[in-house]
């Protein structure tokens, strides 16, 4: 079987081509220390369903799973109590379902020398991020995730799991070329203008971010509408056809959000300070990024 997967960024690959055999994460303390000689070199399925981010290692998810775990502990005497009643007094007690979070026990696996986790995710595949350990101003260099975070296609995944549940020995193998890299990284900002012919003083500015092509992103969302626009209006400016009576001022941005402050600094001052007769074609952040940059009150938006 050839698996149909993803990886969200800003997490580990594999150490070259790696091959392991595969078990259900465990839910309860006494399931870890059953399977815990298990563990070294598996491949482990955990709970949920992706929503595109990568498990959630961080300090405040720890806390949760702690909490999370002191709740099993109590579901699980509950349990026992009520399948002792079931068998001595012939009730008919149902158990109650313990509680779930994706790699409950994460760190605890990962120290037992699991080789990644695998988790269910609906097609189209999504992946964006490791946001905790992004926004983490103790990241560093020393402390990155070791331990792979696979998002596999929801049908694979549930004959696997069948598979796992039924206790048959097979294996699965992964070569992920995730790389850290120490920055900093250059940021390669695209700017382009064509000097218009009737209305060399009017610009029209069309931007989007550059991560909706290029990064982890279709496309087609998190403001890829800001890219397709110049699909459309690129061949309308082109030299081969009629002159623009005005001009296209096009900027490609990388950092996103961050771009606000490239704008400021690198926009001419002969707009900035003209306003009257700007017009702005925006779309996606770029719409956000020009209303921070320029006076509401002076824009006259058309927003494609």
């Amino acid at each position: 079987m050839n698996l149909h997967f993803v990886t969200p960024s800003y997490t580990s690959g594999t150490k070259g081509l790696q091959r392991g055999h595969v078990l259900i994460e465990p839910a309860t303390e006494a399931e870890l220390k059953r399977m815990r000689h298990q563990l070294k070199g598996a491949w482990v399925l955990v709970s949920g369903k992706n929503s595109g981010l990568a498990c959630d290692h961080s300090a405040k998810a720890d806390s949760i799973r702690n909490a999370i775990k002191a709740e099993n502990v109590k579901i699980e005497q509950m349990n026992d109590s009520l399948m002792k009643e079931n068998w001595t007094k012939g009730a008919h007690h149902k158990t109650i379902p313990l509680r779930r979070m994706p790699g409950l026990f994460y760190k605890e696996m990962c120290e037992a020398g699991v080789l990644g986790f695998i988790q269910s995710a609906s097609v189209p595949l999504r992946a964006l991020y490791d946001r905790p350990l992004v926004n983490d101003k103790n990241t560093t260099f020393d402390n990155l995730p070791e331990v792979c975070d696979i998002k596999l296609d929801e049908h694979q995944y549930a004959v696997i799991e069948q598979m796992a549940k039924e206790r048959r020995e097979f294996w699965l193998e992964f070569d992920i070329r995730n790389h850290f890299k120490l920055g900093p990284v250059k940021y390669h900002n695209v700017v382009a203008s064509i000097k218009g012919t009737k209305y060399p003083d009017e610009y029209v500015i069309i931007s989007g971010h550059l991560d909706c092509g290029l990064d982890v992103a279709t496309g087609g969302i998190d403001c890829g509408y800001g890219n397709r626009s110049y699909d459309g209006s690129c061949p309308t400016y082109s030299p081969f056809r009629e002159r623009s009576p005005n001009v296209p001022f096009y900027s490609l941005l990388l950092p996103e959000r961050n771009s606000v402050c490239w704008v400021q600094k690198h926009m001419p001052a002969h707009i900035r300070m003209s306003w009257e007769r700007l017009r702005i074609c925006s779309t996606g952040m770029a719409d956000l990024l020009l209303r921070l940059v320029f006076p509401f009150h002076k824009l006259c938006m058309m927003i494609l």
